[in-house]
């Protein structure tokens, strides 16, 4: 159950990727755009494929663990192609705490 939920949650960030993508179309070059889906697809691909335990607490900090993983290449993606000061800002806030979070779920298991 943990499991679909949290490819629930991935959908819905690739629905709202797309809509971000349409909204700036042309701003972006496609081979970014490109690069972010690929961030994306890796996480459902890695969610979908990752070995669950049975224990909830367990499989939680791993899929989370992961889930921070793919967050913070998307936010270097931003900040390396991206031109927004705020997004950029935002990438970088991101990426310190999903590091940090990450750390803490992987001294958890």
């Amino acid at each position: 159950m943990l499991k679909l939920i949290y490819i629930a949650i991935f959908a819905a960030c690739l629905g709202s990727q797309s809509f971000a993508q349409d909204h700036h179309a042309g701003h972006e070059g496609q081979g970014t755009r490109h690069k972010l889906h690929e961030h994306m697809q890796k996480g459902m691909q890695d969610m979908q494929s990752m070995q669950m335990t049975g224990d909830t607490d367990v499989d939680f900090a791993q899929m989370m663990a992961m889930h921070h993983e793919h967050g913070i290449q998307m936010a270097k993606e931003q900040l390396k192609s991206g031109d927004d000061p705020k997004m950029k800002s935002m990438a970088q806030k991101m990426i310190k705490e999903q590091e940090k979070e990450k750390k803490e779920l992987q001294a958890w298991l």
